[in-house]
Formats: C-alpha cells, sequence, structure tokens
C-alpha cells in the first residue's frame, strides 16, 4: 500500500499533513475530475516525500532526474518551494510504479508554487495542500469553506471547474501576499500562476 510506502519519508507530524491533504483531494477531486481520484489521492501522499531532505539533496535529486529544465530555469529553485520539485525526482527513484506518470508527477512538482495552465489534476492536489483540514489559518479556512459550498452547489461541470479555478486565484493571491509581506522572493511560476488565472486563464494539459 502506497501510505506504509512513503510513511519512513515523512515525520509523523508531516505525514499526518499527507493524510488530510489525501483527504481534501479525494474530496475535490470527487467533484471535478472523478476519473482521476487515484492520481489525486497518490500525489497528495507523496507531494511533500522530500521535504525532510537537506536543501543540498534536494536540488541534487532535481539536477540528476532532470526535473527542471536549467536552460529555461538557470536559477535553482528557492529553498522554501525545492522539495516540490525534488518530491517528483524522489518519486521517479523510489515508487517506480508512478514513474511514467507525468500528470502526477507534475502535481507534485508544482503542489507549492502552481503555474500557468495549471492541469485540473494539479489544482486540485495544489489547492488541497493549501485548505486541508488541519490548517488553523483563517485565510485557509475561509477559503475552504467556501469552495466547498460553490462546489456542491455548482449546476454542473463548468460551474465546478469556475469554482475550483476562483478558489486557487484565492490561494495564489494569500501566497503571494504572504510572501510579500514578509519582504521574502517569490518564484516566478506563483506570480505567472496568479495573473494567468487572475486574467481568466483556464486549465491546461498534463505536463512534466
Amino acid at each position: 500500500m502506497l501510505r506504509e510506502k512513503a510513511r519512513p519519508f515523512y515525520t509523523e507530524k508531516r505525514f499526518a499533513h499527507a493524510l488530510a491533504v489525501e483527504r481534501e483531494a479525494d474530496y475535490l477531486a470527487s467533484f471535478v475530475c472523478p476519473e482521476h481520484v487515484k492520481e489525486a489521492r497518490a500525489a497528495s501522499i507523496l507531494h511533500d516525500i522530500a521535504k525532510n531532505l537537506c536543501y543540498e539533496k534536494q536540488l541534487n535529486y532535481i539536477r540528476e532526474f532532470g526535473i527542471i529544465d536549467c536552460n529555461k530555469f538557470p536559477d535553482p529553485p528557492l529553498p522554501a518551494v525545492a522539495h516540490a520539485a525534488a518530491g517528483a525526482a524522489v518519486t521517479m527513484a523510489f515508487f517506480p510504479e508512478y514513474a511514467a506518470d507525468e500528470e502526477l508527477l507534475s502535481a507534485i512538482k508544482y503542489h507549492t508554487t502552481g503555474r500557468a495552465g495549471m492541469t485540473v489534476l494539479e489544482a486540485v492536489v495544489f489547492l488541497a495542500d493549501y485548505i486541508e483540514p488541519t490548517r488553523t489559518y483563517d485565510k485557509c479556512l475561509s477559503l475552504r469553506a467556501s469552495t466547498h459550498a460553490e462546489l456542491e452547489r455548482a449546476a454542473d461541470n463548468d460551474g465546478r471547474l469556475e469554482a475550483l479555478r476562483r478558489a486557487v486565484c484565492k490561494a495564489l493571491s494569500d501566497t503571494v501576499s504572504y510572501v510579500k509581506e514578509r519582504g521574502g522572493k517569490l518564484e516566478v511560476e506563483t506570480a505567472e500562476a496568479l495573473s494567468y488565472f487572475e486574467g481568466g486563464g483556464t486549465f491546461g494539459e498534463g505536463r512534466l
């Protein structure tokens, strides 16, 4: 079972978080991509699989497995988010049953930063990580409640996808505000994702 195999990579607290993300992703995916609930749950269990590695080891995994195009992104990811890309590499190294699932790997890779043109699966994992039920921040609690309400009252799939898009926009906006308020450096992908979805951008196709 995936949970049992993944458990040694986590601290107790971080594993509880991964399971909470899995539950939330299961709920979200059941509305917007029911055919990919299994993948959403697997990506959620694996999303922080590299969190406990030191930064240098995270970068080594990223380089070894070519997770980031160094020609397009010559600078390494910031320490706060490197675990996401490294998580895709660790998944390829230790969970070969998922190594060929590019969209699942991409959902792990972008679960912290998001990206412009995220797929629905990527958006589900990104949002689930932000609003999972152990989060106690007011913004997370509010967004979780409003997202659930909008999904449950949506009349059709278009309405459910629009609810997801609005929730992703809010999560990205909150993330940008949080980083700026603390004088931190923002990953380019996050800024691009916010601009894209605020401008009415739609969910895209899968890719690593």
